[in-house]
């Protein structure tokens, strides 16, 4: 290590194909640390990165470096717990898989229980604002995916897709729609949402574009800007990973 490095325990990890943090500059902060332990992986930032997050290895590290403990056995629980009371209680889903959700669904579908439907999208949305696209909202847009395919929500995805947007901000839709395709939904009624969507998105743009004409077609302006949504501030980081979603929307925009 350097004269002056950093001594204390430290874990760096990063993409060698991140265009968000460029490699070099991960690499250069882990050499001001004395001893880095360092793990890299083939993949980009976020988009297919997370699939390589080397979990293990740095649980392992943190244990060793006595920053975590060994986690207690917990005493055997009787009455095992529900899909249903894993989502519902606590504060968080990091811990409840694709199956739980599944499973919780196909039990509140059940004959007419649109109000426990409606129950587990309030969840879903309340965690939505916690953060954009990590492990902790994975189960809530699986949540959010499953509940509006069902039956009873059918006809009200632009609803839905609006709650979607107060909760989270524009770049939920976005990340809606990479979830759908990563669940492999081949549903028709996930085609739908995935649809939906699409057009949900095209339209406030088309409407954002309206504003901007009417706008610049006024002369009294008085240095006030056009009232645009957020979504026309969100919709020009479209690239990357997502090109071919942006050009769908391009074309769903163009047919209005």
């Amino acid at each position: 290590a350097k004269q002056g490095a950093v001594e204390m325990p430290s874990f760096h990890v990063w993409g060698l194909e991140d265009q968000l943090v460029e490699p070099w500059r991960s690499q250069i902060l882990s050499q001001t640390f004395k001893d880095p332990i360092i793990a890299t992986h083939p993949a980009d930032h976020f988009s297919q990165g997370r699939h390589h997050w080397p979990i293990t290895q740095l649980a392992d590290w943190l244990l060793k470096a006595g920053l975590a403990a060994e986690p207690a056995v917990a005493a055997a629980d009787s009455a095992e717990v529900s899909p249903w009371a894993r989502i519902m209680k606590g504060s968080g889903v990091a811990h409840v898989s694709l199956e739980d959700v599944k499973e919780a669904v196909e039990v509140a579908g059940r004959g007419d229980e649109t109000k426990k439907l409606r129950q587990m999208l309030d969840r879903a949305l309340s965690l939505l604002p916690w953060n954009s696209k990590v492990a902790q909202p994975f189960a809530a847009y699986w949540i959010f995916v499953l509940v509006a395919s069902e039956h009873a929500f059918q006809g009200y995805h632009d609803d839905l897709l609006k709650e979607l947007v107060d909760a989270g901000g524009w770049k939920t839709t976005l990340h809606l729609h990479q979830i759908i395709e990563e669940m492999n939904e081949d549903s028709q009624e996930a085609k739908s949402l995935k649809e939906s969507i699409i057009q949900f998105l095209a339209k406030q743009i088309h409407e954002d574009h309206k504003v901007v004409q009417d706008w610049r077609a006024r002369e009294d302006h008085q240095g006030m800007s056009p009232a645009l949504s957020q979504c026309a501030r969100f919709a020009p980081r479209f690239g990357g990973a997502v090109r071919r979603f942006a050009l769908r929307v391009a074309a769903e925009v163009h047919q209005l």
